[in-house]
């Protein structure tokens, strides 16, 4: 299992327009050019250009993401390798998750604009974790953990994020528990970025080691080889 992250500037700067044409599905290509700001749609086309340089760099032979579906709750799947993924974009920053259980990863770029009501999404015992601490940090991680297990699950926001709880066993490392009583298993972690403070999470549906990739050395070894 590894996660990978990588700016979405840099991500593109690695690739031409008429690779990025011809990497994508049609649907991709359709969904990207409905975006209004510019970018938006780089860090959608990023997500999936990291994504591809990651499957490249483990099946050699892999061509493209034209197979790439999703179903109705919007989770993206293909069929190439036996891998699970997930990926999220905030401000900058591009994350991926990838492997082979079920898994899901979120960042998110820490505003300085007043969150919202909080306290309703969260748990007793979440929320007394928040209030031990400073709380707009430990929301933003709180939150991350949340949506990546929501992620995994591939249901999304269709569950309330209040019925899933976050527990943390130390700073970084948390399960995240369903309604049914199903665990997920994670890590969160924040990161400074050209001055801007993100959270990231992932987990998954099993206790694994999940490992850095460096995104720039697969980036470079694609493109300047490819």
């Amino acid at each position: 299992m590894n996660y990978l992250l990588e700016s979405y500037p840099m991500i593109l700067s690695r690739a031409s327009q008429l690779y990025t044409d011809k990497l994508l599905s049609e649907e991709d290509r359709h969904k990207a050019s409905r975006y209004i700001r510019a970018e938006d749609r780089d860090r959608f086309i990023a997500a999936r250009i990291l994504f591809y340089a990651y499957l490249k760099s483990k099946i050699p032979s892999f061509e493209s993401l034209k197979d790439l579906t999703y179903d109705r709750y919007g989770k993206p799947f293909l069929d190439a390798g036996g891998f699970s993924f997930n990926w999220s974009h905030s401000g900058d920053l591009i994350a991926l998750i990838v492997g082979k259980t079920e898994c899901g990863i979120d960042v998110e770029l820490h505003s300085a604009a007043p969150l919202f009501d909080y306290r309703s999404v969260c748990t007793e015992k979440e929320w007394m974790w928040i209030a031990d601490g400073e709380k707009s940090s430990r929301f933003y991680q709180l939150w991350t953990a949340k949506e990546s297990v929501l992620k995994a699950t591939g249901f999304g926001l269709s569950i309330n994020p209040a019925d899933i709880e976050v527990l943390y066993q130390n700073e970084r490392e948390f399960s995240g528990t369903l309604p049914g009583g199903k665990k997920y298993y994670g890590c969160s972690y924040t990161k400074t970025e050209a001055g801007n403070v993100y959270s990231i999470s992932w987990c998954t549906g099993v206790q694994t080691v999940v490992s850095p990739v460096s995104a720039e050395s697969i980036l470079k070894e694609l493109f300047d080889n490819g």
